[in-house]
């Protein structure tokens, strides 16, 4: 017997493809918005995660208090103060404000100085352990350095810290070697080149946490401030 004849294939109208496109747009979004959702839930909680994660070894850390940020510029090349009046910026709670070198033409500071930087005051001696940045222009080289007095020199501040490139919200191990300071110098050693201002380089912090050895027996405040927003 002879085969039955396919009835043909109806081609549809360009209102009737826009609609089923419409149709299933309807169904894929919400779907494609869930998945993005997630991807950036999941990412704010690793970085909260890495911001977060406690020193290791020598025991529990607490946030700790920071009384005033003053910047520094020593010579040679330095003319004594870095952007100073932006250097409470860096501990004002708002993720909005920063502090920043000035901006130079090369990531070396164009060979004039060996660095900039910014001093954080504790109030009282502690053992800091970790100092965490953030920062919104990654990229750039920093190192934590300490004193019991605010040294006017490099020389009179002890490197505690590797040289480090810095992310936003990283924490950058502290080694006090036993001798807990009230000063806390962030050293910047290169700069970054700044994507909203063509062909300059800079370093920016627009907050910090720091983190020293709990009841470490200073005196100073425990965890009550967060500077970091």
């Amino acid at each position: 017997p002879a085969r039955p004849r396919r009835a043909p294939r109806r081609e549809r109208s360009p209102r009737e493809t826009r609609a089923r496109l419409l149709a299933w747009s309807m169904v894929v979004a919400p779907l494609v918005a869930v998945v993005l959702f997630g991807i950036m839930i999941a990412g704010e909680r690793g970085k909260e995660q890495v911001d977060r994660k406690p020193s290791e070894g020598g025991g529990p850390t607490e946030l700790v208090s920071v009384a005033s940020a003053t910047s520094f510029d020593p010579k040679p090349g330095g003319d004594g103060e870095e952007h100073e009046v932006e250097a409470a910026n860096a501990i004002d709670d708002d993720p909005d404000s920063s502090w920043t070198t000035e901006g130079y033409d090369l990531d070396n500071f164009n060979g004039t100085k060996p660095g900039a930087g910014l001093i954080l005051d504790l109030g009282a001696p502690r053992d800091v352990r970790d100092v965490a940045i953030l920062t919104d222009l990654p990229n750039w080289r920093v190192e934590v350095r300490s004193a019991t007095t605010p040294a006017t020199t490099l020389a009179g501040w002890k490197q505690r810290s590797k040289v480090v490139s810095v992310r936003g919200g990283q924490r950058i191990a502290v080694d006090m070697h036993g001798h807990p300071a009230r000063y806390i110098l962030l050293w910047v050693t290169k700069l970054a080149l700044d994507p909203d201002d063509a062909n300059k380089s800079r370093a920016r912090i627009d907050g910090v946490r720091v983190f020293a050895t709990k009841g470490d027996g200073s005196g100073a405040p425990g965890s009550t401030v967060a500077t970091v927003g």
